[in-house]
This record gives C-alpha cells, sequence and structure tokens, in this order.
C-alpha cells in the first residue's frame, strides 16, 4: 500500500470539511424555506394530512431501498493507518 504525501492528505481533508460544511450550509437554507413555503401554500386545516400522503410514496422506496441492500461477500477488514 502505497503512502500519501501529508500535503495533499492535507489538502484532501481541507476539500472534505470544506464539502461538509457548504452541505450543512444548503440544509441549513433548504429547510426553513420549505417550512415557510408549506405554512403560506397548504391550509393549516388539511396540512397533516396532506404531508402524510406525500411521506408514504417515500416511506415505501426508503424500505425497498432497505430491502435491496445486499451483505457484502466478504468482511470488511481494516486498514492500517499511516502513522505521521
Amino acid at each position: 500500500m502505497r503512502s500519501v504525501p501529508s500535503g495533499v492528505r492535507e489538502c484532501f481533508d481541507a476539500a472534505q470539511v470544506l464539502a461538509f460544511c457548504v452541505f450543512e450550509l444548503c440544509l441549513g437554507i433548504f429547510w426553513p424555506s420549505m417550512m415557510t413555503l408549506r405554512a403560506q401554500l397548504v391550509p393549516e386545516a388539511t396540512r397533516s394530512t396532506i404531508i402524510n400522503c406525500f411521506r408514504i410514496p417515500l416511506n415505501l422506496f426508503v424500505c425497498v431501498a432497505l430491502f435491496e441492500v445486499r451483505a457484502p461477500r466478504r468482511p470488511l477488514r481494516a486498514r492500517a493507518v499511516p502513522s505521521s
């Protein structure tokens, strides 16, 4: 197994942290926006029924996806972490 130069590893780590922060920022903008739109567009009297009806297909998709996941053919081996 080849070792990765420390500069490349540090750059990769920084890019990974940056990507995670961008992802979290997008979620932080998306969810409040969706809740605001939901409150404005869906009548409160029927909101829970409508939202639950939209969750049924999503729940079915998740169940099917989880049932289709196969176990790995061989067990995962622990990788040795090179010391710096």
